[in-house]
């Protein structure tokens, strides 16, 4: 409940948020029993809900789906570490 109250504040912009941070936690509690198990990678969740569920069903829990998929993700350790490998002398 905590985590979603946070992902409300977090998407909300000019007391406008674009999740309900309670009917996100509501949501998760009954989706959890429509997802099969052998879907554990939120690409596949989304793909299920979409076309078997209906994101109309779950609007909270399909833009947090959403949102989670579409950020980036950068590993600075790996870029830094890249760089150590390569030092050019001239």
């Amino acid at each position: 409940m905590k985590a979603a109250k946070d992902l409300e504040i977090a998407l909300s912009d000019d007391g406008c948020s674009d999740i309900d941070g309670y009917m996100l936690a509501e949501e998760m509690e009954a989706v959890k029993f429509l997802i099969p198990d052998t879907l554990n990678k939120p690409v596949d969740i989304l793909r299920h809900i979409v076309t078997s569920i209906g994101s109309a069903e779950f609007p909270n829990f399909y833009i947090a789906l959403r949102t989670l998929l579409t950020i980036p993700v950068t590993v600075a350790s790996g870029e830094r570490s890249f760089s150590k490998r390569k030092l050019i002398k001239t």
